[in-house]
């Protein structure tokens, strides 16, 4: 007996493959991203049958691309195909819209460069200097050389910045002989041998805490710039009369720059030493031989914790060149 097929069995089967398609459909309608909307590479043909153009203006994929963006159907490949080919739409618009400005040179002659600087021509020569010639300034970073003439030392004249002594004997301790102070430290006696010291500086030192005595072995002259003291006691509060601000030093003290107009220059002559004040600027001993030896007398650590120094040439443009 020949069997009958089921047709109810094959109406069901025949039912269910819509049933499959329409779920598959609901699916990708629920947030599913489909392949269909795939990120799209440049060069690469894209399932909506166009080649994806990420630099063409007129791209009709782009556009569906752009539609389909904002449907519940995903695409995030798609939008950020569409992004990245907006920018460049707007790159090549910006392109499109520099313009080029045409410029017409013009000769330049003194009355038309005169805003900018100046036209120098041939002129014969011998001619002397004139407005016409290059007004230059190359002041700028050149330090100033400024020449002090050297006055001897003496009792009287340099007494604002310390004392003169000279050889006397038979005499007891008297207001000729040098005023020391060597209360704050250790004191320290030494000879010390200075060579090629030209007549010229531009930094000065001073120190805060001690005397100082100069002297010159065997009477071979030399040469001292000095400047009056300047260490202030109200520290950061007093000014100077010209508008100086206070500096505060390593050493801890406040003084006022020099000023480089209050520097003078001394000559040393024969059997005689010099005791600078506490905190007189000095430069030196500068001479013209080849070498001299000096007896100084300060503290152990002067040179250490109490030398403080200010550059003419760095902070006032200006270097000093001793006449004699």
């Amino acid at each position: 007996m020949r069997s009958v097929p089921d047709t109810c069995t094959h109406a069901a089967r025949a039912t269910q493959k819509p049933s499959r398609a329409l779920g598959a459909a609901r699916a990708g309608g629920s947030g599913t991203p489909r392949r269909s909307m795939q990120a799209i590479r440049p060069g690469r043909s894209c399932r909506l049958g166009r080649s994806c153009g990420r630099d063409a203006v007129s791209s009709r994929c782009l556009a569906r691309l752009h539609r389909s963006s904002g449907s519940s159907n995903g695409g995030g490949g798609a939008v950020r195909c569409a992004k990245a080919a907006a920018q460049s739409m707007e790159a090549v618009k910006k392109d499109e819209e520099a313009r080029v400005v045409a410029l017409r040179a013009v000769e330049a002659t003194p009355e038309s460069f005169a805003p900018f600087g100046q036209v120098i021509a041939a002129t014969p020569d011998g001619d002397e200097f004139g407005p016409h010639d290059a007004q230059l300034d190359l002041t700028r970073g050149i330090p100033r050389v400024v020449t002090l003439r050297a006055v001897e030392a003496t009792p009287e004249s340099f007494a604002p910045f310390g004392q003169v002594v000279a050889a006397y004997g038979g005499k007891r301790f008297g207001p000729n002989d040098a005023q020391l102070d060597l209360s704050r430290g250790v004191p320290r006696f030494y000879i010390m041998r200075l060579e090629k010291r030209p007549l010229e500086f531009w930094t000065i030192t001073h120190h805060a805490s001690v005397t100082q005595c100069l002297g010159s072995i065997g009477g071979e002259d030399w040469y001292l710039g000095v400047a009056k003291p300047s260490i202030v006691e109200d520290g950061a509060h007093e000014q100077g009369g010209d508008g100086r601000k206070p500096v505060q030093s390593r050493a801890g003290h406040y003084y006022l720059p020099p000023d480089p107009a209050e520097v003078c220059v001394f000559r040393v002559s024969g059997a005689k030493f010099l005791k600078l004040h506490i905190g007189t600027w000095h430069a030196g001993p500068q001479f013209k031989a080849d070498a001299v030896d000096f007896y100084n007398l300060e503290l152990s650590n002067t040179n250490i914790v109490d030398h403080t120094t200010h550059d003419f040439k760095k902070d006032d443009g200006v270097t000093f060149v001793i006449e004699d």
